[in-house]
């Protein structure tokens, strides 16, 4: 057993080290998953889940940005110094503000960077700044790390092929979809 263990490590931190190699080599250009796998020749089925596994370790460590479109690069967003943990302040459907003691300001989230992130979650948060006139911060939810609240009271629809919740609470801004075979006697 312990043979296997090394032999995962070893893979682990020969494809850590890829990952790593290829960003450099490639900081201006952001690439999918499936151009990643080819690129470095990936076909094993394990060693691509392995790989997706360090990715998203490089993404929450702020090594690497995960873009809106799926892709990935390095770049502004992507110094782990610009990590930020606070909670989020989900004002609108449109956007929400971080708010951390490491901060004199509250950072600026859109809706299509939040990542899941719902009010009052505790985050960590890639910080860049801004383009608007102002050029206040701006940040990406790169981690959820505790939920505020994991029980939602609303009201179910129904449809042909699922259910979805509309919840009471004004702050939460997102569909919480409920397969059939889940939905039993509510």
């Amino acid at each position: 057993m312990g043979n296997k263990d090394n032999k995962k490590r070893t893979l682990s931190e020969e494809l850590t080290a890829k990952a790593e190699y290829f960003f450099r080599q490639n900081k201006s250009k952001a690439y999918s998953l499936k151009q990643i796998h080819k690129k470095l020749g990936l076909k094993n089925q394990e060693d691509k889940i392995e790989f997706n596994d360090i990715i998203n370790g490089m993404v929450r460590s702020g090594e690497l940005a995960r873009l809106k479109n799926g892709t990935y690069k390095t770049g502004r967003k992507a110094s782990s110094q610009n990590l930020i943990t606070g909670r989020i302040d989900y004002v609108n459907a449109r956007f929400g503000y971080l708010i951390s003691e490491d901060t004199e300001e509250d950072i600026w989230i859109n809706a299509n960077k939040m990542n899941s992130a719902m009010d009052g979650d505790i985050v960590r948060v890639s910080v860049f700044e801004g383009r608007g006139k102002d050029r206040r911060q701006e940040g990406e939810v790169v981690e959820v790390i505790q939920r505020k609240r994991e029980d939602f009271v609303g009201k179910l629809e129904l449809s042909a092929r699922y259910g979805f919740v509309i919840a009471d609470s004004k702050k939460m801004h997102y569909d919480i979809f409920v397969p059939l075979d889940k939905i039993s006697t509510a």
